[in-house]
């Protein structure tokens, strides 16, 4: 997923991720195909410090298997506000995306606003993942740190998630990329995200970022 967009845009990760899993080369300025938006400020320091709960490990976590029903805590304070449960179906929907192969998957198609939902701007989105033909363990892995209105600051694994998809082993190292990204609300009233850039003031070496599996 590509993560950042042009210096004067907020624009769309996923990320490179990317909004897990995409190239160094998917955070260059240079792709006209993103629309531009007004720049955004910093979260408040007062909330974007707020760190996520402790976590036992930064690996991949295995879902619980069919045989337990064990429910696995909470990524951050976060994960309620419907502002995130919108990016966290986001983050589910594009990996499996990217697992099809497509950026044109309906239950992606249904997660993005109308700015982002253009064969250009999916395709932009996508960056290389669909090129290198990586495949998602699991959801785009991000770690909120702050929601502002209709904004969501979050930490982003933007590679070293996905993997390839003959070796089973990830083709990049883990990179960590602070995101800003802009949630609207649907015609049914949910959030869905319309547009997304790298985000100034959050410092993603205070908080851990964990990736799960399907």
């Amino acid at each position: 997923m590509r993560t950042k967009g042009p210096a004067t845009a907020v624009c769309a990760v996923a990320l490179t991720v990317v909004l897990g899993g995409c190239s160094s080369s998917s955070t260059s300025s240079a792709d006209s195909s993103v629309p531009a938006s007004a720049t955004t400020p910093a979260p408040p320091s007062t909330t974007s410090s707020v760190p996520a709960p402790p976590v036992t490990s930064s690996s991949v976590n295995p879902s619980s298997s069919s045989s337990t029903t064990t429910a696995l805590p909470p990524l951050s304070p976060y994960e309620k506000l419907p502002q995130v449960i919108g990016l966290r179906a986001y983050a589910r929907e594009y990996a499996k995306a990217v697992n099809k192969g497509t950026m044109n998957y309906p239950p992606l198609r249904a997660t993005l606003g109308p700015r982002l939902d253009t064969p250009a701007n999916r395709k932009w989105m996508a960056g290389t993942d669909l090129k290198k033909k990586l495949h998602y363990p699991g959801p785009l892995p991000f770690t909120p740190t702050a929601v502002t209105g209709n904004k969501v600051f979050a930490c982003v694994w933007g590679e070293g998630f996905a993997t390839d998809r003959k070796t089973g082993v990830a083709p990049e190292a883990r990179k960590i990329y602070p995101e800003e990204f802009l949630m609207v609300k649907n015609s049914a009233g949910k959030y869905v995200l319309d547009m997304y850039d790298e985000a100034q003031g959050v410092d993603c070496a205070k908080h851990k970022v964990v990736g799960r599996g399907w």
